[in-house]
């Protein structure tokens, strides 16, 4: 069963303990300090829950500032790497100007350690990735 954690006009976080997962559901363009809040958000919802599976659904998301890609970089993915999260499923945005920032993301972040991450174009392939077991030597 999924509970709702957190719901704004531009994210809505829920969570299934069962699975262990959390999901962030996007929407829109976001001010970059919109963006900002939002993802140091996401983060403490991921310590907090101890979460180890992420579904991050960006179809609705529309462009990522360069300036914001800059912080998830230099800022944001140091932090989610050093969480309980182990893989992240990312349902692609139909916004081309997103798409080019996560591949610039995926390009200039060369090691994501024992995170797994993978892009789908559908919710629910995302979803059957998510539910298959992690290695124990990366559930740590």
């Amino acid at each position: 069963m999924e509970e709702l954690y957190y719901e704004s006009n531009v994210l809505r976080l829920s969570y299934s303990r069962d699975m262990n997962m959390g999901k962030a559901e996007w929407r829109g363009f976001l001010s970059s300090k919109e963006f900002r809040e939002n993802g140091l958000r996401c983060l403490e919802f991921i310590t907090a829950y101890n979460i180890s599976r992420w579904q991050a659904d960006q179809r609705q998301m529309l462009a990522i500032r360069q300036q914001d890609l800059q912080w998830v970089i230099a800022e944001f993915m140091p932090q989610l790497l050093a969480s309980p999260l182990r893989r992240m499923a990312i349902i692609v945005s139909g916004d081309i100007f997103n798409n080019m920032a996560m591949e610039q993301l995926f390009k200039r972040s060369s090691n994501f350690g024992d995170l797994i991450i993978k892009e789908f174009d559908a919710e629910d392939e995302a979803f059957e990735w998510l539910k298959t077991p992690i290695p124990a030597a990366v559930a740590q």
